[in-house]
């Protein structure tokens, strides 16, 4: 994005360059050639980063049009403009948070004692490890945040709290503003595009162990309502897998493996399914497709990372 930024710039200067070299029409010609295209980079930027808000109730085609229009009949204020706004956009968007840079190098590495395992972790935890945790939001790092907030540095439990509210207030402002487009949705794709996506974001809090027990349920049974209506608009690969993985989580095995089959049946690699088919098949002791589907996974690549650790389990 900031070397579309600089282009921009580059290129409205290029363009000045111009008028004042050749003269006449083919001085002005060269000059709006440049400025065209300085104007549409840095309007495209401003775009991207609005916020949500701004988009809602306002056709993308026409906002983003009227960004660059605007820009381009400006002339140089315009570029130069843009290109503040688009910095102080920037700037918005970004986390701030008063830390100083961090070095992977310079983070102390929890040594875990021969107690219950990852007990020792929480005591060593320190203010760098935990912003470095949020930069990767995974189950396991969530797993250590949440026990950063029981640790005795105050401002260990400060970070560690605001980084997972942060968490949870980011996909909530999602959901609410996916529900506000679902009022205006015109089209069966917009449809199934806005339940897939809350679906998703519904599943999100239960992946990331953001989730409180009390409320584990109802996450996974809203995710699964969004997801069934999407997927009476159109079958689609990944949301069938999402839907066999909450069905696993919901401990309901047998409609778990229709749908995780049915994702590999539509195009989905049989791999990346692979580790939650084999759950299904443990739980239901169903020996022969474990032991069938373990013989399939040995001959193969298994390019996802993940998915390659939790095989090596079974296998």
């Amino acid at each position: 994005m900031q070397a579309k930024a600089y282009l921009s710039v580059l290129s409205e200067g290029t363009g000045l360059s111009g008028l004042i070299l050749f003269s006449g029409i083919k001085g002005l010609v060269f000059y709006l050639i440049f400025h065209a295209l300085a104007s549409f980079l840095i309007g495209s930027l401003i775009f991207i980063l609005l916020p949500p808000r701004y988009r809602l109730n306002t056709s993308k085609a026409f906002l983003l049009t009227s960004i660059v229009t605007f820009i381009f009949l400006t002339g140089p204020l315009g570029v130069l403009g843009g290109f503040l706004l688009y910095v102080m956009l920037l700037k918005r968007r970004s986390v701030s948070l008063p830390v100083e840079k961090l070095f992977v190098e310079e983070l102390i590495i929890p040594e875990v004692e021969k107690r219950t395992f990852g007990e020792a972790v929480a005591e060593k935890l320190n203010e760098k490890l935990i912003l470095l945790l949020t930069k990767f939001p995974t189950s396991q790092s969530m797993q250590l945040l949440k026990r950063a907030l029981a640790v005795d540095k105050d401002e260990v439990r400060l970070i560690a709290f605001a980084a997972i509210s942060r968490m949870e207030k980011e996909i909530f402002e999602r959901i609410n503003l996916l529900l506000r487009e679902l009022d205006n949705a015109k089209s069966e794709e917009e449809l199934f595009r806005i339940y897939a996506s809350l679906a998703e974001l519904y599943w999100e809090p239960v992946f990331l162990n953001i989730a409180d027990e009390e409320l584990e349920e109802f996450y996974l049974k809203t995710a699964l309502e969004y997801g069934m209506k999407a997927l009476e608009i159109r079958e689609d690969e990944k949301l069938l897998f999402l839907i066999g993985r909450i069905y696993l989580r919901l401990k309901e095995y047998e409609r778990a493996e229709h749908f995780l089959i049915k994702a590999t049946e539509k195009g989905l690699p049989l791999e990346k399914v692979a580790p939650y088919l084999m759950e299904v098949y443990f739980v239901k002791r169903d020996w022969k497709s474990l032991k069938e589907l373990s013989s399939y996974l040995k001959e193969r690549v298994i390019p996802d990372a993940k998915a390659l650790s939790i095989i090596r389990v079974w296998v």
